[in-house]
C-alpha cells in the first residue's frame, strides 16, 4: 500500500504535467520503482488523476487542436510572386 500512496503523491505533486508513459519513466529512473507501465498506468487512472482518453491521445483535444492549427499556419501556400528561386 506504500508504494501505491507513494507513486499517486509523486503523480500529484510532481509530475502532473506529464503523461503516463513519461511519468512511468521518471517512476524507473529517478525513483528506482520498478513497477509495470500497465499497473502504474491503473493506479493513476483508477484515482482519477488521468483520464484514459488524454493518456491515449497523449494530449488534451484543445492541445491538438493548437497543434494542427500552428502545422497549418506554417506551411500555408504562398503566391508564386512571393517564392524566391
Amino acid at each position: 500500500m506504500a508504494i501505491v500512496e507513494r507513486v499517486l503523491e509523486l503523480y500529484r505533486e510532481q509530475y502532473f504535467d506529464l503523461n503516463l508513459r513519461h511519468f512511468h519513466e521518471k517512476l524507473r529512473h529517478q525513483h528506482a520503482i520498478t513497477l509495470s507501465y500497465s499497473w502504474v498506468k491503473g493506479i493513476v487512472q483508477g484515482a482519477r488523476l488521468a483520464s484514459a482518453e488524454a493518456q491515449t491521445w497523449g494530449a488534451s483535444t484543445a492541445a491538438r487542436a493548437t497543434a494542427i492549427t500552428l502545422h497549418a499556419a506554417a506551411h500555408r501556400w504562398q503566391p508564386a510572386s512571393l517564392v524566391s528561386g
